[in-house]
């Protein structure tokens, strides 16, 4: 029984100083890391028609059911 105990308490150590570490590493390695912006392009918005249109038939289903059910009978009266 004790060496149940024992060998749980170890392997929880184990765990607990991993997770420590592998925190300490991503840190440091993100300081050293400079981050460059990104260029990017804006314009601004304008009113117009929309030239992409499509038509077609295709099947409604749902993604998923589920089935609703009051907890408690009776009515709701206002």
């Amino acid at each position: 029984m004790t060496i149940n105990r024992r060998g749980g308490f170890l392997l929880l150590l184990i765990f607990l100083f991993s997770g420590c570490q592998s925190g300490a590493e991503s840190d440091a390695s993100s300081d050293d890391e400079e981050t460059t912006p990104v260029p990017v392009e804006t314009a601004r918005p304008t009113r117009g028609d929309v030239h992409a249109v499509y038509t077609g038939t295709a099947p409604v289903e749902a993604f998923a059911e589920a089935e609703v059910v009051a907890k408690v009978a009776g009515e709701v009266r206002t």
